[in-house]
Formats: C-alpha cells, structure tokens, sequence
C-alpha cells in the first residue's frame, strides 16, 4: 500500500468546501495529485468542480509541486515538512535558501 501526504493547501481546500459539500457535489470532484519515486501519492489541491477556473487550479497545483520539488531535493526537507507548508510559506523558504551562499 501507497503512503498518501496532503499538503498544508490540501487540508485547507478540503475545510473550504466543507463536509456538507460531499453530499451535495457528486462526481465533480477535482483532485491534483502527484506518484513520487517512492510510490507515496500526494494530494496537491481537492475542490469542486466550478470553484474555480480549471486552468487556475492547474496552474496553482503545479507551482505548488514545483516548490515542493525544490525543497525536497535541493534543500534536503522532508516530505512531510514540505506537505505543511502552503505555497507562499513554500516559496519564502526556497527564496531564502537561495539567497544563502552554497
């Protein structure tokens, strides 16, 4: 079995739309996700269909995947570290690792 991470944002998704919206939204369900090389699944961004426009989510999710990438593998975070921070938390980390001499 596949370990599954939702990221901070993905948690907070998942609280915007709301436990009452499960019952209501059937089969409209947006869910970006990733497969890692580990096989771990993690869910970048959950909403309903229509919330916004498909493109903005899409792109969201990919900036989000991009930052994720950098920290894991260039930084050397964790995972799980990585998953509790939402984007912008996310990018003032990368840019502050950068501004660092290596």
């Amino acid at each position: 079995m596949s370990d599954v991470v939702f990221t901070g944002p993905a948690v907070d998704d998942l609280r915007r739309i709301g436990p009452d919206a499960v019952t209501k939204v059937r089969n409209t369900w947006r869910v970006v996700y990733r497969i890692s090389e580990d096989k771990s699944v993690e869910i970048c961004e959950v909403r309903a269909v229509g919330e916004r426009a498909d493109a903005e989510g899409y792109a969201e999710a990919t900036a989000r995947a991009r930052e994720a990438d950098r920290l894991i593998y260039t930084v050397g975070m964790a995972r799980e570290d990585v998953a509790a921070l939402d984007l912008r938390e996310a990018v003032d980390m990368w840019a502050e690792y950068r501004s660092q001499p290596h």
